[in-house]
């Protein structure tokens, strides 16, 4: 994580998305703390492809299982491993079409984190 605004531990939870979802060309200016308007393909909290395909369920279609769980606090690096993520990571081997990854979810209500992906800006902070 590169960015919070909240020091107070909170717990983040994994788990594997159900459906196939877009990455667009959207890309928040300065700080990223507006985001950007979505563009062609982008996933959003509505939509897998943007302005196309819907979620099932707003903000995504995941598993209701819980993959792995960690407390994240303030910035730093932050590590996910269970016999659960084992499994799923078996699963898209054995069926590769239905490889989509994992959903990020945490409460943010009362503030905000930035994870920065393996395309992040400053690769001294990519996962």
């Amino acid at each position: 994580m590169s960015r919070t605004l909240l020091e107070t531990a909170r717990i983040v939870e994994l788990h594997k998305l159900l459906a196939d979802w877009g990455e667009g060309t959207s890309d928040a200016p300065g700080e990223e703390g507006d985001g950007a308007p979505a563009t062609s393909n982008d996933a959003t909290w509505r939509h897998r492809f943007f302005d196309t395909i819907f979620w099932a369920m707003q903000g995504g279609d995941f598993s209701a299982i819980v993959s792995a769980s960690q407390s994240a606090g303030p910035v730093g690096f932050y590590t996910w491993n269970s016999t659960q993520m084992v499994s799923d990571v078996q699963s898209w081997l054995d069926n590769p079409g239905f490889n989509f990854g994992w959903l990020v979810l945490g409460d943010e209500s009362p503030s905000v984190r930035q994870n920065d992906s393996t395309l992040g800006r400053a690769p001294a902070r990519r996962c």
